[in-house]
């Protein structure tokens, strides 16, 4: 035990100098020998275990040095060495502070007594010093623990603690007082069990509130029991730590708990801001917080909850305010001087795209735990208000799609209703039969109470077909301002006029006979085709706001399916069987395939038979005189218009062709507004042309269309026709009797034949089967009519 002792012997005779170290050596010791005081005095702090001196010695004795020794090392050992008989000098030496002192006898014995007296003063002194640094340790480990501890015994009176505990309770002495002094009276009794427990199971824990002199705090306590070498029981040792941030956090992490579930369950974003304000005071604890919302219209931050302010006297923070800087970052922000609490420092927290969140501090600021926490309480409000946010995107698109389902039903609904009136339309051959029958059609469907149709004119409204129960509307019409209906503005405006609502609508006599209907809403649709004026259908709904954008123009395109059939028919009546006006126009410098060969061949050309056909182009019969025939045919083999060209019949003075043209400007424009072409001659200069009007049109409507479409076209005359030549059969129909026609004129009836059926069939533009089947139809009718056969032979 004695490798690692350090001794310093001091002697001035060299042979005893020599033998004690060499004794000392052998017990392992190392030696430093010197032979002046003096020197050995300034080697004392090259960490020696103990220091041996002789006592007589010049210049210093034993005793001096001694004293030295003492000042400068007061712990360090110090054996003397003494003549036989100097038990004064021992004596002093003890009084001195010697450890020991040995005599100097004759014999090697005395070393040896020298050498085990140095190395037990030295290995006791070594042992004393490593227990003090030891228990220095361990009282600087303690120190350095910010915990409190202490040793209490058995009966719970502290024996030992830390200046932590003497700090927390405010006292120099905590053993001298009762322990139960310093716990919550309610903690008291779960303390002395968690004590009572250590001693018997070796440890136990327990939470109890200390009272110190700045109020209670929560603490942890850990008890240890220590045991003596027989195991017994004889103190228990005891860590206080502080956690009263552990409990904030606890406390916190419960809030937000309860925060996110109010939050889940927030019925609007009110709601929520209101959750988050009232979250964040009891986080913090503060007594201002407020939540400011993104307002897109104001493209600013308006405070939406508060709390120890009114929303109504917080500022709106706009761009250049701090809040503002910190919410488009998206980030946590310390302001010093907020705006929002008049220049405060504040924690200001984003909220995702919807706000910030900004509490007032109080004058200890925002540590960590509480910018963490409200973070985690932003970062929750944030999913809330995106999840309502995301619900009523969902709502809206729901809204969205029941309406459009909703429009859709409408709208196949009316095309259903549409197709069917088309359908209808297709079997009409007059005027009257295409108008009853869409209003018949619109009638029939459960959404719709009334449906006429009526001509406008200077004012007056004049009803032609109905359908459904509403007749006394067209009472209502006939005897007062027809101008406020929307049929009339819908034929004055030439544009749809409807009405959403009948009650809330201004209107007359036909208003309150629609309601009585049943009516809730109405609309009226001009008919209109080619730039011609048909009248106007107008149509009333049983619900209010009945027709939607949708229906609006389904109803729109069905007006003008309507004015195209009435003009199909119209110039179909007017083809076959004229007018009851006749008009005559002079258009100069007409365009057109027949103005254009006359001005070629210098002659005149006189119409003979014009037939519409199906692919919209023209079957035009022309006749001219004492005009080469190949001159005309080469005229009309030039022009572009011209599709084919077929002369029938030639002699020096009459020629006839067959000319299927394009377009027809002249006989077009007329026949579009239900004109019959009675007669046209064509000039080099001008074309004159005579057409009947049918009663049921506007001359007027008919001329402005005619002066539109045909620059310089004159008016030459109007007047009565004369009565016209009875019709060889009444029955045939348009297709039977241009097939007839066309035969004859080609020469199909001649012998020989002048052109087969093939070539007949060619220059109608149709198949031989149909131009056969046509051909044998018309021909039983004349025969029919000739030998007095009255049977149908059409079908």
């Amino acid at each position: 035990m004695s490798d690692g002792l350090r001794v310093l012997v001091v002697d001035d005779d060299e042979a005893v100098l020599s033998v004690a170290t060499e004794f000392l050596e052998r017990r392992g010791v190392d030696v430093v020998s010197v032979s002046r005081a003096v020197d050995a005095l300034e080697r004392l702090d090259e960490g020696f275990s103990c220091v041996v001196s002789d006592y007589e010695m010049p210049e210093m004795d034993g005793l001096e040095l001694l004293e030295r020794v003492r000042a400068a090392r007061p712990e360090l050992p110090f054996v003397l060495l003494t003549g036989a008989g100097s038990e004064d000098v021992a004596s002093d030496a003890i009084s001195l502070g010697a450890t020991e002192y040995v005599q100097k006898r004759p014999g090697r014995g005395r070393f040896d007594i020298l050498a085990n007296t140095v190395v037990n003063a030295a290995e006791a002194y070594e042992t004393e010093r490593e227990l003090a640094a030891s228990r220095a340790f361990v009282e600087d480990a303690l120190e350095a623990v910010q915990d409190v501890f202490f040793v209490a015994d058995r009966a719970g009176t502290v024996t030992h603690w830390n200046s932590r505990l003497e700090d927390v309770l405010g006292c120099v002495e905590p053993g001298e007082r009762d322990p139960d002094e310093f716990v919550a009276p309610d903690d008291r009794p779960a303390a002395a069990e968690a004590f009572e427990a250590a001693i018997e199971d070796g440890s136990a824990r327990v939470d109890a509130t200390v009272r110190t002199e700045t109020g209670d705090v929560p603490y942890e306590f850990t008890f240890s029991r220590i045991t003596d070498d027989d195991g017994r029981v004889t103190h228990v040792a005891g860590v206080g730590r502080d956690v009263s941030e552990r409990v904030a956090r606890e406390r916190a992490v419960a809030t937000l708990h309860e925060t996110t579930r109010a939050l889940v369950g927030a019925e609007t974003p009110s709601d929520v801001f209101e959750h988050a304000v009232a979250a964040a005071d009891g986080l913090l604890g503060l007594s201002r917080t407020a939540f400011y919302r993104w307002d897109a219209d104001e493209r600013a931050l308006v405070a939406a909850a508060a709390r120890g302010a009114s929303t109504d006297k917080l500022p709106v923070l706009g761009d250049g305010s701090p809040e503002w800087a910190a919410f488009v970052a998206e980030e946590t922000r310390t302001v010093n001087a907020s705006d929002a609490f008049e220049g405060a420092t504040a924690l200001v927290v984003a909220v995702g795209s919807h706000g910030v969140l900004v509490a007032g501090a109080e004058s200890d600021g925002f540590d960590d735990v509480d910018v963490s926490v409200v973070e985690v309480l932003a970062a929750n409000t944030a999913a809330a208000l995106d999840r309502h946010d995301r619900e009523a995107a969902l709502r809206e698109q729901e809204r969205e799609l029941a309406a459009k389902t909703e429009r859709l039903e409408e709208v196949n609904r009316t095309n259903t209703l549409v197709r069917r009136t088309q359908a209808g339309l297709l079997g009409a051959s007059t005027r009257e039969e295409v108008e009853r029958s869409v209003c018949e059609s619109l009638a029939a469907d459960d959404e719709y109470v009334f449906a006429w149709t009526g001509a406008v004119d200077d004012g007056e409204v004049s009803p032609r077909a109905w359908a459904g129960a509403g007749e006394s509307i067209l009472d209502a019409l006939a005897v007062e301002d027809a101008t406020a209906s929307p049929a009339w503005r819908a034929a004055e405006h030439a544009e749809p006029v409807v009405v959403s609502d009948l009650v809330a609508a201004a209107g007359g006599g036909w208003r309150r006979r629609a309601l009585a209907a049943g009516a809730g809403s109405a609309a009226a649709f001009p008919l209109s085709f080619d730039g011609g004026s048909y009248g106007v259908l107008a149509v009333y709904g049983r619900r209010t706001d009945q027709f939607g954008p949708e229906e609006r123009d389904i109803l729109s395109e069905l007006a003008a399916t309507v004015a195209s059939a009435v003009n199909a028919v119209e110039r179909k009546e007017a083809l076959v069987t004229g007018g009851g006006v006749e008009v005559a126009f002079r258009v100069p410098d007409a365009t057109g395939p027949v103005s254009a060969m006359a001005r070629r061949t210098n002659a005149t050309f006189e119409l003979e038979e014009v037939v519409s056909k199906e692919d919209g182009s023209w079957l035009v019969y022309v006749a001219v005189a004492d005009v080469d025939p190949d001159a005309v045919a080469a005229a009309a083999d030039a022009l572009v218009s011209v599709t084919s060209a077929d002369v029938f019949d030639s002699d020096r003075e009459r020629t006839l062709v067959g000319l299927v043209v394009s377009e027809f400007p002249a006989v077009d424009v007329l026949a579009a507004h239900g004109a019959s072409v009675q007669s046209l001659t064509a000039t080099p200069q001008e074309v004159e042309v005579s057409v009947t009007v049918p009663r049921t049109r506007s001359v007027r409507e008919l001329v402005a269309a005619c002066e539109e479409r045909l620059p310089g076209i004159e008016l030459v005359r109007r007047s009565q026709p004369a009565s016209q030549p009875a019709v060889l059969v009444e029955g045939l129909t348009e297709k039977q009797r241009t097939a007839l026609r066309t035969a004859y004129e080609h020469g199909f009836f001649s012998w020989p034949r002048e052109h087969t059926g093939e070539e007949v069939a060619d220059a109608m533009g149709v198949s031989a089967p149909t131009f056969h089947q046509h051909l044998r139809k018309a021909l039983g009718a004349v025969f029919a009519e000739a030998f007095g056969d009255q049977s149908d032979l059409n079908d």
